[in-house]
C-alpha cells in the first residue's frame, strides 16, 4: 500500500473527529459517578454535596460570563495570575487574566485559569478539587476510553470497583473492519475499451476473470491464515459468481420459480426468504447488481433501463396500481430519459449542450430539467428499486450506497409509504455502508458510516484505497481495490494487536456488544454474556487474591498496579473482585 494514497484520509479523518456514539461502553462502579456539563449547573452546592463522584467539565454550550465564573469559583477554578496571591485566602489580587475560551473542532477548552486542588491525569487533563471532585478544562464524550480509565482509576483509589466491557474481543488492542472490492469493468480516461451506456460511449478498463479470480483466491487464503472472515464488494452482479463460484441446481431454479404469481397481465412477486436457498458464507456487500457503470450513468438518460435476464425473479417490495407492479413488459420501463441527440463521449471529445429530458417522447420544460436532476431518487425511484431489490435476491449481506441522501434511505429501507416504489429489506440484510462521519447507527438493519468512500471517474464511483485508522477501541476500515488490497499491510495489523474483521462480523460483534449488560453486586461483577470479550476492572486489590478467589483460572491479559487496572479476556459471568 502506497502512503501517499492514505495520507489525505488520515488528515481528513483526523479533521472530522471520531465517534461511535452510538455504541456506548457498557460500565459499572460502586461508587454513583455523575459527568456534570458546567453550562448545565443551577445549583453548585448540590453537586459539592453529592455522595457520587462528580466530574465537571467545560462544554459545548459553556460560555465565560459572569454565572459560569462563580461556578468556577466555587469549584476552585480560578482566573490566572502573575501574583500567587491571586487565589483566595491570601491577600491581593495583582495582574489578573481572565480565562480564555478556545474552540478546537467539536471540542471547547480553557486556557488562563489555575486550579486550587491537584492534577491526576494529562489525557485528559484532569483536577481532583476536592475529595470526588474532578474537574476537565474541555469538552469530553462520556463515551471516550481515555475518560473511563480516568474516573476509573480515581474510584479504585477511593476504595471503590469499577469496570467496563471492552469494545474490541479479547487479545487485541484495535479493530479494522476490511473489504476487498471486485470491480470488472472501470471507468479509466486511459482504457482501451468502451462501453456504451444510454447512447454514451465510456473508455474503460476491462479485467481478465482470471486475473482477478487469483487475486480472490490469495485473499481466501489471507483469511485462513489470519483467521478471519474479509468482506468482498461487488459492484455487479456477474462478479457474484466469481466470489463463489457457485450456480444453482436445477432443483433450487424450481424453488424459485415457485414463487411467482399471475396477477392480470403481469406477474408479481411474493415475500421470499434467501434462506432456504444456501449459499457459502462470504460476507458480500454488493453496491450495485446492474455493472456498476450501467446502474450510475443509466439514471442521467433513463432511455435504456435494463430488459430480459435483468428482471428479478424475486424479490418483496411495495408499489402502486398507477405505478405498476414489477411487470415483464413495457409497463416496468422508465418513461423519463435525456433527449436522443446528446453526445457523451465519440472518441473525439465531442459533448452536447444543455441537453433536455423527455417524457414520453416529448420535451420538458427547462424548468423540469432542474427539479428532476436534484431529485433522481424521487423520479426515478422505480429504477434504484430494481437494482437493489434484484441484489437481495442474491443473499448477500449488504447493502453499499454511495450517497447519504435521504430520499436514497427512504427508498433502500422502504420507511416513506409516500414512495411510489420503496424496498423492503427488513430480515434480508444485516447492513448499509454509507458516506459520512464515521459512526455505526442501531436499527433492524445497522447503518455503518465511513467518510470519504470512493472517488467518481466519468461520474461512475470507484473504490481506490480506503485506509481510515482505529482509535483506540473505535474501528478503523481498510478497503482496497482486488488489485491493490494489500496483504502486507493486513499482516502488519495483525502483528499490532489488530482484529481484522468482516463487515458482517464486526456488526454481529457490535450488535452483541450492545445486548450484553454490566453489574457489581457484592464486590461481584456480573456480565449478561462472557462470550469472546474482554473486560477492564480498576480496583485496589491483590492480583493473587482476585485469582485465587475465582479458581485460579483467570485470564489476565494486563495488570498494572500502580493505576489499579485489571485486563481480564473471557471472564466468568461471575467474576469474584473481593
Amino acid at each position: 500500500m502506497k502512503i501517499s494514497r492514505v495520507i489525505l484520509l488520515i488528515m481528513l479523518f483526523v479533521l472530522m473527529g471520531v465517534s461511535s456514539a452510538d455504541v456506548s461502553y457498557k460500565w459499572a462502579s460502586t461508587i454513583p459517578i455523575q459527568f456534570v456539563p458546567i453550562s448545565s449547573i443551577d445549583n453548585v452546592s448540590e453537586y459539592l454535596s453529592s455522595n457520587s463522584v462528580v466530574v465537571f467539565y467545560i462544554d459545548r454550550n459553556f460560555e465565560y460570563n459572569e454565572k459560569t465564573i462563580k461556578i468556577l469559583n466555587a469549584i476552585n477554578v480560578y482566573c490566572y495570575s502573575t501574583s500567587s496571591s491571586a487565589i483566595p485566602g491570601n491577600e491581593t489580587y495583582k495582574l489578573k487574566k481572565p480565562i480564555l475560551v478556545y474552540i478546537n473542532g467539536e471540542k471547547k477548552y480553557i486556557k488562563n485559569f489555575i486550579v486550587k486542588g491537584t492534577k491526576i491525569s494529562e489525557n485528559p487533563p484532569t483536577y481532583e478539587i476536592g475529595d470526588k471532585r474532578l474537574f476537565i478544562p474541555q469538552t469530553i464524550d462520556k463515551n471516550d476510553k481515555v475518560v473511563l480509565d480516568t474516573v476509573g482509576e480515581y474510584v479504585a483509589k477511593k476504595g471503590g470497583i469499577f469496570a467496563y466491557i471492552n469494545k474490541v474481543p479479547p487479545y487485541h488492542k484495535h479493530v479494522v473492519v476490511s473489504g476487498v472490492v471486485i470491480e470488472k469493468i472501470i471507468p479509466n480516461p486511459e482504457g482501451e475499451g468502451a462501453v456504451v451506456v444510454a447512447g454514451r460511449k465510456i473508455p474503460v478498463e476491462v479485467r481478465d476473470d482470471e486475473e482477478i479470480n487469483k487475486k480472490i483466491l490469495i485473499i481466501k487464503k489471507l483469511s485462513e491464515v489470519i483467521g478471519s472472515n474479509i468482506t468482498y464488494i461487488t459492484t455487479g452482479s456477474e462478479n457474484l459468481e466469481i466470489i463463489r463460484k457457485l450456480s444453482l441446481n436445477d432443483e433450487e431454479k424450481s424453488l424459485l420459480n415457485q414463487y411467482w404469481f399471475k396477477k392480470r397481465d403481469g406477474y408479481i412477486h411474493i415475500h421470499y426468504k434467501p434462506s432456504d436457498i444456501k449459499f457459502n458464507n462470504e460476507d458480500i456487500l454488493a453496491a450495485s447488481y446492474y455493472p456498476l457503470i450501467y446502474f450510475e450513468k443509466a439514471p442521467e438518460t433513463f432511455k435504456n433501463d435494463p430488459v430480459g435476464k435483468y428482471y428479478p425473479q424475486m424479490i418483496s417490495y411495495f408499489g402502486t396500481e398507477s405505478v405498476g407492479y414489477w411487470n415483464k413488459g413495457l409497463k416496468s420501463e422508465d418513461l423519463y430519459y435525456y433527449s436522443t441527440n446528446e453526445k457523451y463521449w465519440d472518441g473525439e471529445n465531442n459533448y452536447s449542450i444543455n441537453p433536455h429530458w423527455m417524457y414520453k417522447d416529448e420535451y420538458l420544460p427547462m424548468s423540469n430539467n432542474s427539479e428532476i436532476n436534484k431529485d433522481k431518487y424521487k423520479y426515478f425511484n422505480q429504477w434504484y428499486v430494481k437494482n437493489y431489490g434484484y441484489a437481495l435476491t442474491r443473499n448477500i449481506s449488504g447493502l453499499l450506497l454511495f450517497s447519504n441522501d435521504k430520499t436514497l434511505l427512504d427508498i433502500v429501507l422502504g420507511r416513506d409509504e409516500n414512495l411510489d416504489w420503496r424496498l423492503n429489506p427488513s430480515g434480508r440484510i444485516k447492513y448499509i455502508v454509507i458516506p459520512g462521519k464515521k459512526d455505526i447507527e442501531k436499527g433492524d438493519i445497522t447503518i455503518i458510516k465511513i467518510p470519504s468512500l470512493s472517488k467518481k471517474i466519468y461520474g461512475v464511483d470507484y473504490i481506490d484505497e480506503i485506509y481510515i485508522p482505529p482509535s483506540k477501541e473505535e474501528f478503523g476500515v481498510y478497503i482496497a481495490d482486488v488489485m491493490k488490497y494489500d496483504y502486507s499491510f493486513i499482516y502488519k495489523l495483525k502483528d499490532n494487536y489488530t482484529y481484522v474483521t468482516s463487515f458482517k462480523d464486526y456488526v454481529d460483534w457490535i450488535n452483541s456488544y450492545r445486548k450484553n449488560r454490566i453489574t457489581i453486586k457484592n464486590n461481584i461483577i456480573q456480565l449478561k454474556s462472557n462470550s469472546g470479550i474482554k473486560i477492564t476492572v480498576y480496583a485496589d486489590k491483590n492480583i493473587y487474591d482476585i485469582i485465587g478467589n475465582n479458581g485460579g483460572k483467570l485470564q489476565i491479559e494486563e495488570y498494572k498496579k500502580n493505576a489499579c487496572r485489571f485486563v481480564i479476556d473471557n471472564p466468568p459471568k461471575n467474576l469474584i473482585f473481593d
